[in-house]
């Protein structure tokens, strides 16, 4: 298929090269339902609502996965977006697409990991991170 891309003269897709292409969109669609399935969430849109915070063992390595393939994918398609012989929109906005993903992932590993914590007085849920900015009113001591 490479040597098909690559190549000047116009041919003829054949057969093998049709059932590969399908075999390989089958199994990123396989792909991206073990990444569902394996991060839990799944789980939590089949739960009950007071069974909601579901927690899955293999939610953080399937976070780290992700976005480890989606910045990969991110910045190979902005490569290839911009060779002359590949330029394409499409190609950018594939990249686009995939930058969205892995900062989203980004903010997950920054900001949504870690246990919460609920308040036994008010029962208020107080899961706040500082990471990567400082809360300079906190530190100060009340007067």
């Amino acid at each position: 298929m490479i040597v098909w891309m690559l190549s000047p003269d116009p041919r003829t897709v054949t057969s093998l090269e049709t059932f590969l292409a399908r075999s390989f969109a089958a199994s990123l669609l396989l792909v991206a339902f073990l990444n569902l399935l394996l991060s839990g969430e799944l789980q939590a849109i089949f739960a009950e609502a007071g069974a909601a915070d579901v927690n899955s063992p293999y939610a953080s390595p399937t976070l780290y996965a992700t976005l480890i393939y989606n910045t990969a994918s991110c910045i190979m398609l902005y490569t290839y977006s911009y060779s002359h012989s590949l330029s394409s929109s499409w190609l950018t906005t594939g990249s686009l697409l995939h930058l969205i993903l892995a900062s989203s992932g980004l903010l997950l590993i920054m900001f949504g990991q870690g246990p919460g914590h609920i308040s036994k007085r008010t029962g208020a849920d107080k899961r706040t991170s500082g990471f990567p900015f400082k809360n300079a009113e906190s530190d100060r001591k009340k007067r």
